[in-house]
C-alpha cells in the first residue's frame, strides 16, 4: 500500500485510541494521556513477552482480542 493511501485511510477515522506506526504514518490519538498509558502498558507486557520468546515474535501466532480502535 502506498503512503498516500495509508494517510488517506488513517485520516478517514479521527478517533484513534492507540498510536500505530504504519510505514511512517502515525495514527493520531485523541488523548495524550491515553497514548502515554498505552506506551507504558506495552513496555510492561510486550517487552517481557518478546524476551520470553527469545527476543522476537517472528513466526509466532497471536490472537488479537481488541476491537476497532481500542474501544
Amino acid at each position: 500500500m502506498e503512503t498516500a493511501e495509508i494517510e488517506q485511510r488513517v485520516a478517514s477515522f479521527r478517533n484513534w485510541h492507540y498510536e500505530f506506526d504504519l510505514q511512517a504514518v502515525k495514527t493520531p490519538t485523541f488523548d495524550q494521556h491515553d497514548r502515554v498509558r498505552h506506551q507504558q502498558r506495552i513496555s510492561y507486557f510486550f517487552d517481557l513477552l518478546v524476551e520470553l520468546c527469545g527476543g522476537s515474535l517472528r513466526g509466532e501466532r497471536v490472537l488479537d482480542l481488541g476491537c476497532n480502535a481500542g474501544f
